[in-house]
């Protein structure tokens, strides 16, 4: 598969310098360590990368027919995938109204969530324990999610950036990733006929709204053709 031959290189890579690593580590001077392990690093972020891309790709697609999505359990299992992360920091994460069904691909819908509960929990204020709230209200034509947090906020200039290929606009120490998170979410719902933006206060939180419709709606629809 394209996955396959994309990744295999790069996984080889990775694998040979780990074992360079394991069985050599003990002769090799701090010099050479260094610079073998930034191969490794890299190698590492080359591969998340590209699942990122393949992940991007996959979500423009309609890979497979719509069907009836329950939004509750899809939301209970990503916050229990997520729970040990979230004690780690000594945080919390709550949830705030009642979680619809909505017509939509499950794995798709899934991870929009579990994109933005990561990324709340990621950027997380250094001085308190991120606090994390997800809910959902009922309008007229759609359901309207939210995902608040209590982190360390978004400049009022970067607000439109955030759902951008590869845009990180914070480079916090220990956060793993690629900047595709949102991307990935933003091209998801829009893909399921809805519409994603954040709203932030730097310092004190950000919350990400993000709308669903109600009823079933075909492809066409979804992408507004």
């Amino acid at each position: 598969t394209v996955s396959h031959d994309l990744k295999a290189p790069v996984v080889s890579i990775e694998g040979f310098t780990s074992l360079l690593m394991e069985m050599y580590g003990d002769r090799m001077d701090d010099r050479f360590r260094h610079y073998l392990g930034r191969v490794r690093d890299n190698a590492l972020y080359m591969e998340r990368l590209i699942g990122d891309l393949l992940e991007f790709s996959r979500a423009g697609r309609v890979a497979k027919p719509k069907e009836e999505v329950n939004l509750e359990e899809i939301v209970r299992e990503t916050l229990e995938d997520l729970k040990g992360k979230a004690e780690e920091a000594g945080g919390t994460m709550e949830t705030v109204g009642k979680f619809p069904k909505v017509w939509g691909d499950p794995e798709h819908l899934r991870k929009v969530f579990f994109n933005l509960l990561d990324n709340a929990l990621n950027y997380s204020h250094p001085e308190r324990p991120p606090e994390v709230v997800i809910g959902c209200e009922e309008r007229e034509e759609d359901f309207l999610f939210f995902v608040r947090d209590n982190g360390i906020g978004i400049e009022p200039e970067h607000i439109d950036k955030v759902f951008e290929m590869f845009r990180r606009l914070e480079d916090k120490k220990g956060v793993q990733g690629t900047g595709m998170g949102l991307t990935i979410a933003k091209r998801i719902v829009e893909n399921h006929g809805g519409r994603i933006w954040a709203e932030s206060s730097p310092g004190r939180g950000s919350t990400f709204f993000f709308t669903l419709p109600k009823g079933r709606r075909d492809e066409g629809a979804a992408r507004g053709g």
